[in-house]
């Protein structure tokens, strides 16, 4: 027999205080544990990778704020895709670096092999990898219903707790 009477569920089940029906039971079950509320601006919730290229020494530094892991690894993917768009289909596009520029890949027999000019600026290279990647990864996906970052992220197997040799290869 319940007398008629009815349990009333906690409004605030993960603010940490058991029962606060209010946020001021919240605000005073905080200041118990010696906890207080912290006003957050817009700029604590901004994510920011920063990366420099030293053209002269030939190296590369990134740094990222408020953001880690594989959250960056999907921010860059996304940086690329609106990169590569920007920079070859965009019909007000800057110009590409001056100059001829060939990378062929080829797969026989389970074995790929690649061959570029080793003489050409090697971001200029890596820059036409991404760009043919994304290329071909919307060739086969339409865009509406095409996530690029699982695609990439599907063309690969590994652990990556560990790094294992790629036989063969």
């Amino acid at each position: 027999m319940n007398n008629g009477l009815v349990k009333k569920e906690p409004l605030f089940p993960t603010a940490g205080v058991p029962g606060a029906m209010s946020l001021q039971d919240v605000f005073d079950g905080w200041k118990e544990k010696g906890l207080s509320p912290v006003e957050m601006t817009e700029e604590d919730f901004r994510q920011t990778i920063r990366i420099v290229y030293d053209s002269f020494k030939g190296n590369i530094t990134w740094k990222g704020d408020n953001i880690w892991g594989i959250h960056m690894l999907a921010l860059m993917a996304d940086t690329m895709r609106s990169m590569v768009d920007y920079f070859l289909k965009d019909p007000a596009r800057p110009k590409i670096y001056p100059g001829d520029c060939q990378i062929h890949i080829a797969l026989k027999n389970n074995r790929m092999g690649i061959v570029f000019d080793q003489n050409k600026d090697p971001q200029l290279l890596k820059g036409m990898l991404v760009a043919a990647l994304w290329h071909i990864m919307k060739q086969f996906k339409k865009p509406e219903d095409c996530n690029l970052f699982d695609e990439f992220m599907g063309c690969f197997e590994f652990d990556v707790d560990k790094e294992e040799p790629l036989d063969g290869l």
